[in-house]
């Protein structure tokens, strides 16, 4: 393993990588990986060639030999030479192992069933495990690997698969989240970050994602827990599909979750996609109100309603008395033509659902 890096680092090419980038990007925000070593392989890397390589190249990567089942990955030492090599690349000094919170370079090596042997170095955070790292890279990278190889066979279409997923992440009024068969969130977009944040139908804990009560959060394990199972499709063709609707914070509210089982390449990889619709900001809400036919002050007594506050709590919210909060409520109710504030929150939920103000 001495010339891990050395051939291609400043004398090669180094293809930047959205994905590899996306993908690893809890774990750190600096890696290469070589492809296919003994040929010797091609580099891919998170961030752009400090030596002669734009972030959109326009030039396809040179083909690589299609790997069988990965047979295992585990971790490599990196000599003071390939440190060397992988400091000029991120553009810092040495990044040591003095114990004192420094970032530290770690590698990691895949084997295939065909011989094929990718690296993969990691300059990984100082809160970061090293067992986090190798579990996660053991489960994702033949995945990762096929999505990688894919990218750099078609570098100009980059620029326009970043846009398309940054709005996808950023800009869509729609959950997302990459968990396993546990219940343990792995990736998950803005707007899922935002529900979780809010603790209205999901919320994060140390043992996974929970429900807003000990029968929610089992509900929710269960149908994870069935979704990623393996079950042969002609005992149950589409048991990988699931929707079930949970409880909220609001009471008699209740939101549609639906999971789906991934699959990459007709194989299947342990995880699940869970996708909900998240509560609209209240500025939307209020908007929608007075669209509505309701007046200003109204409006944003409306959207407290929707947000399943007290009369007590939305009225210091509002500013107002808890006696004129009640007679505003009334009046909302009226206008509205429901006949409580659960009707009116599942009302101004879902039809405030369709995209952000910003």
């Amino acid at each position: 393993m001495n010339s891990l890096f050395k051939p291609v680092l400043g004398t090669g090419k180094i293809y930047f990588c959205q994905t590899l980038r996306r993908t690893l990007s809890g774990l750190t925000d600096t890696a290469l990986a070589i492809l296919d070593r003994s040929r010797p392989g091609i580099v891919v890397g998170t961030k752009p060639d400090p030596f002669h390589r734009d972030p959109y190249a326009t030039s396809a990567g040179p083909p690589l030999l299609r790997p069988d089942m990965m047979r295992g990955m585990v971790a490599c030492v990196l000599s003071s030479e390939h440190l060397t090599q992988l400091e000029l690349y991120a553009g810092q000094p040495d990044s040591g192992e003095d114990g004192q919170g420094n970032r530290r370079w770690r590698g990691y090596m895949a084997t295939f069933e065909n011989g094929i042997t990718d690296i993969v170095a990691l300059l990984q955070r100082p809160d970061a495990e090293d067992r986090t790292a190798l579990g996660f890279l053991s489960t994702i990278w033949p995945i990762l690997r096929e999505d990688v190889v894919r990218d750099i066979s078609i570098p100009a279409t980059n620029a326009g698969d970043d846009a398309m997923l940054w709005m996808i992440s950023n800009k869509i009024d729609l959950a997302v989240m990459v968990m396993n068969a546990k219940g343990q969130m792995l990736r998950a977009n803005a707007a899922a970050r935002t529900m979780l944040e809010s603790a209205q139908v999901l919320i994060p804990g140390k043992g996974g994602i929970r429900g807003v009560c000990d029968l929610q959060t089992r509900m929710f394990r269960d149908a994870i827990a069935a979704c990623a199972a393996e079950i042969s499709p002609a005992i149950d063709p589409n048991h990988h599909d699931c929707v079930l609707f949970l409880d909220t914070a609001t009471p008699g509210l209740r939101v549609p979750v639906t999971l789906m089982r991934y699959t990459h390449a007709g194989q299947s990889t342990g995880l699940v996609t869970v996708m909900l619709p998240t509560p609209p900001a209240r500025d939307r809400v209020e908007m929608l109100a007075r669209k509505m036919g309701l007046t200003h002050a109204e409006a944003r007594v409306a959207a407290l309603l929707q947000m399943g506050h007290s009369n007590k709590v939305a009225a210091q919210m509002a500013g107002l008395k808890e006696q004129s909060f009640a007679t505003y409520s009334k009046r909302v109710l009226s206008k509205l033509n429901v006949t409580s504030r659960a009707e009116i929150a599942q009302l101004l939920t879902w039809q405030a659902q369709g995209g952000r103000l910003s």
